[in-house]
């Protein structure tokens, strides 16, 4: 292991010096290395990589650092620099923490930018008789999704339609949050809770009704849903590394558990599209078509791709934007002086009583600034990573084209070549003004959605909910800390707190 390190480590050291004399956290470097790249690449077998054993690579360390990635990732970097490759049992990656070179990656997206496959996720639709939806789909079956739910899902004039719709939840998910909150206004269970309110939110547009997630018994079948896409992440992440045909011989109970989660999955979504079509079958009227109104009405889906794709932004839609919303509620808590300015900001804009309209949260800044900086600190998808569609050539190595290059966003997030004091919480980077920071900045360092066509497809549904949800928080209560421990995070595909966020909730107002 020493003999590979100090191999690695010369390799890295010769790369830099063969590239770039200065090293790689300069910009001006940084773009003068990109552009020697095509010169003299250096053979892909020759990217500096930790040692590992034949065939499986460093599977072991990976598997039993599962939970924490994110350091892993960082501690290579710091190790092997800009550029390593990490194989692990079927995943060859490339990794890399410059951000020109990641723009560069992007760029060259072409009409069917695909990305590293799950293959435990397709063969349970192979397994299952499912269809794949946008999420893992490829090529032109992919696009012909996409396009027609981009149509619905990042039309920002269409989404800002239920605006009013997710003020009604945020406002009903706060009044469930006074009964149950402790005498000391701790508000414990914070997860589960926003776990119901981001399903409510989102079922509001791809069904254009309330489900009752936020009721006092809400149907078990949703409860069944929220449980079973709070695990999908864990029990995905249990197989990932592993060929399907290995879990189901040798690690049966893990792909039972796997299997049953999204069994659950699949048939709550169906039961959903199909109440919803019988519901569409009684109405009459001109009412605008809802979202899945819409989709129906394209015939460009097949009944099997509805169900898959519908499965697809429920799950999406839970874990991601309530362990989001967790994160920001901890860094106000734990920053009263930014929680005051965002309460000026959003009291300013909003007149008391009322809930804040699309236009005035347009006028809202700061608000948009608090969640840009959770998202650089806690990226909730933890990576953008490409399948090649061709050779390229990046940091001066040749990688052949289906080879996966994958970046962490929390890795870049963190860097001091990127952002001033990269681990304070400080959203007044994000403001127009701040040129000693925006100079610095590469937009490309900075992607939570992902890019391009591949962006995800419920950003804007996303943003829109929690900056309702936050700005109604803001206006009603002090949020404080119940403790000052740094938050501690986990892999899990998702990158997410490691234990709920545990806040208190003081009135504003008596």
């Amino acid at each position: 292991m020493a003999a590979g390190l100090r191999h690695n480590v010369f390799s890295s050291i010769l790369y830099r010096r063969t590239v770039c004399l200065v090293g790689f956290r300069c910009a001006s470097t940084q773009q003068e290395s990109t552009t020697l790249d095509a010169k003299d690449p250096i053979p892909f077998n020759e990217l500096p990589h930790k040692k590992g054993y034949p065939l499986v690579g460093n599977f072991f360390e990976v598997v039993q650092s599962i939970h924490t990635l994110h350091i892993l990732i960082r501690d290579r970097h710091e190790m092997l620099g800009p550029i390593f490759r990490e194989k692990t049992g079927p995943f060859d990656m490339v990794c890399i923490n410059d951000v020109v070179a990641l723009e560069q990656l992007l760029r060259q997206d072409g009409q069917y930018p695909n990305r590293n496959d799950i293959p435990a996720w397709m063969q349970y639709r192979i397994d299952a008789g499912e269809a794949y939806g946008v999420l893992i789909a490829k090529d032109e079956d992919w696009a012909r999704m996409r396009r027609v739910l981009n149509r619905r899902m990042l039309n920002i004039k269409h989404v800002e339609k239920y605006v009013p719709d997710f003020n009604e939840v945020s406002r009903d998910f706060l009044d469930r949050l006074e009964h149950v909150r402790t005498e000391d206004n701790r508000i414990t269970g914070l997860d589960t809770e926003l776990f119901h309110w981001a399903l409510e939110s989102v079922s509001t547009l791809l069904y254009s009704r309330r489900m009752g997630c936020l009721s006092e018994n809400p149907d078990p079948e949703l409860k069944s849903f929220i449980e079973a896409v709070h695990h999908m992440f864990h029990t995905t992440a249990n197989v990932m590394f592993f060929p399907p045909w290995f879990v189901k011989i040798f690690l049966p109970r893990r792909w039972n558990d796997f299997k049953s989660t999204f069994d659950t999955l699949f048939r709550v979504a169906r039961k959903c599209v199909d109440e919803k079509v019988e519901m569409l079958k009684e109405e009459e009227g001109d009412k605008e078509a809802g979202f899945l109104e819409y989709i129906l009405s394209q015939s460009t889906l097949t009944p099997l791709e509805i169900y898959a794709n519908v499965a697809e932004l429920m799950a999406g839609s839970v874990d991601t934007t309530s362990n989001v919303v967790q994160m920001i509620l901890y860094e106000l808590s734990r920053n009263p002086h930014v929680q005051q300015k965002l309460y000026d900001e959003v009291t300013g804009v909003v007149p008391e009583g009322e809930f804040p309209c699309a236009a005035q949260l347009q006028n809202m800044p700061y608000l948009k600034a608090v969640i840009k900086e959770t998202l650089r600190l806690y990226p909730i998808g933890n990576s953008i990573n490409r399948l090649l569609q061709k050779d390229m050539t990046i940091l001066g190595y040749h990688i052949p084209a289906k080879k996966t290059v994958t970046a962490s966003l929390y890795v870049l997030g963190r860097l001091p070549s990127l952002y001033d004091d990269p681990e304070s919480f400080h959203p007044e980077r994000w403001l127009r003004g701040n040129l000693k920071e925006q100079d610095k900045m590469n937009r490309f360092a900075f992607l939570p959605f992902g890019h391009g066509l591949r962006m995800c497809i419920g950003r804007r549904v996303a943003e829109l909910e929690m900056q309702v949800l936050i700005a109604q928080m803001v206006a009603r209560y002090c949020i404080e800390p119940v403790t000052m421990d740094p938050v501690v995070l986990k892999t899990a595909l998702l990158l997410l707190p490691s234990e709920p966020m545990n806040v208190r909730l003081i009135d504003r107002k008596s």
